[in-house]
């Protein structure tokens, strides 16, 4: 059970263990358990040993999550310089412009980049409801007919089906 991983979890001295790997899984207990301060923690110490592209994802989704802002600006700055063409950084940037609270322009402008990039029907469907929300109907219309196409079915094809009705 993720309770027990905690307790054994709590009695690793972090500083003696030389393994990334282990202190993944510490670190993971840790989310699990919901005590995000100490998984982010972890992660931090395991980034030190081991600048991987992975665990800066956990550590910028952690930020995120604890509304740790400038945290997350700073990684996300090492995440673009490590891979730089991936294409989470733009869904990093999107969740970090709404966190911030960012104009919509901004928000779509974020979704539009990672549309370029990489075609997901939750996130185009994220972009067809802000521009619902901007009052930008016929872009929102083509999103929507855009999903309904790409996906055929599924959920955000019936959420786009429904956007566009409106």
């Amino acid at each position: 059970s993720v309770g027990k991983a905690v307790e054994i979890a709590k009695t690793v001295d972090s500083a003696r263990v030389k393994s990334a790997a282990d202190l993944s899984v510490v670190a993971e207990a840790y989310y699990r358990h919901g005590d995000l301060d100490t998984a982010l923690v972890y992660y931090e110490q395991i980034y030190q040993k081991s600048k991987s592209r992975r665990i800066l994802i956990s550590i910028i989704n952690l930020c995120l999550k604890l509304s740790m802002v400038d945290m997350a600006e700073e990684y996300l700055k090492n995440f673009v310089e490590i891979a730089p063409k991936d294409f989470y950084r733009h869904i990093f940037r999107y969740r970090l412009d709404k966190l911030e609270g960012k104009g919509i322009g901004i928000l779509i402008a974020d979704l539009e980049a990672l549309k370029e990039e990489n075609y997901m029907e939750d996130w185009a469907y994220e972009l067809a409801k802000l521009y619902h929300k901007a009052g930008q109907t016929r872009q929102c219309v083509s999103e929507c007919d855009d999903i309904i196409l790409w996906f055929g079915t599924g959920i955000y094809v019936e959420r786009a089906r429904a956007l566009r009705a409106v």
